[in-house]
């Protein structure tokens, strides 16, 4: 944990203490806080990387949800028109290098209704089987892997 860290987490302790109110949902509202606090002070050794990777993984978060949430959409309407599916298994080379960073593109590629992940290459490139190819076909599929949650997984781990 990074000296940033350490002091939001005094800041929102030194909340709970003056309001007197010792909830988690208290606690949380001084880690908020404290981040804001932090955020305009901005001369806190660490913070520009902390409140930048702090805003990239509320993004990678928020477009994960949405993306878990358009693709049940998109399986339901596939399910429900009776639509012809046109299955894939596409190669997507990716700019993930580490561990974490594969892992957790995997992991979140896979969890995302319509898309597995069958096997990731040394060079990092993913081999992804679609249950159905969007509009566009794999050209798109891979744009939205490559520029919707890769983009953000690398924002929030480097």
């Amino acid at each position: 944990m990074n000296n940033a860290a350490v002091a939001n987490l005094l800041l929102a302790l030194v909340w709970t203490a003056i309001t007197g109110s010792f909830t988690p949902l208290n606690f949380a509202a001084g880690v908020v806080a404290g981040f804001v606090a932090l955020t305009i002070v901005n001369n806190v050794p660490g913070l520009p990387g902390y409140s930048r990777r702090t805003w990239a993984l509320l993004s990678l978060g928020g477009f994960f949800v949405l993306d878990v949430l358009r693709a049940n959409w998109r399986v339901t309407r596939d399910i429900i028109s009776g639509a012809r599916l046109q299955p894939a298994i596409l190669a997507i080379p990716t700019d993930a290098r580490t561990d974490l960073e594969v892992t957790l593109l995997v992991t979140l590629v896979t969890v995302t209704p319509g898309s597995t992940v069958l096997e990731v290459g040394r060079d990092g490139t993913l081999l992804v089987h679609f249950t159905n190819l969007p509009p566009g076909g794999a050209d798109v599929a891979r744009r939205e892997i490559r520029e919707g949650i890769e983009r953000r997984v690398l924002r929030a781990v480097r």
